[in-house]
C-alpha cells in the first residue's frame, strides 16, 4: 500500500473538515482498497466505518 494512501487512511480514522470531504475521501479509500482486493469487512475495519443496523 503506498504512503499516500496510508496517509489517507489514518486522515479518514481521525476526520477534520467538511462531512464532504470526509465522504469524498472515504469513497476514494474504498475504491482503492478494493481494487487492491480487500474484503469489505477488512476496508470497513481500517477506515472505521460503522455500519448501520436496522432493528
Amino acid at each position: 500500500m503506498s504512503k499516500t494512501v496510508q496517509i489517507a487512511i489514518k486522515k479518514l480514522q481521525d476526520p477534520k473538515g467538511s462531512k464532504s470531504e470526509i465522504k469524498k475521501m472515504k469513497l476514494s479509500a474504498i475504491f482503492y482498497l478494493t481494487q487492491l482486493g480487500f474484503s469489505q469487512y477488512d476496508i470497513s475495519n481500517m477506515i472505521d466505518m460503522k455500519r448501520t443496523t436496522v432493528e
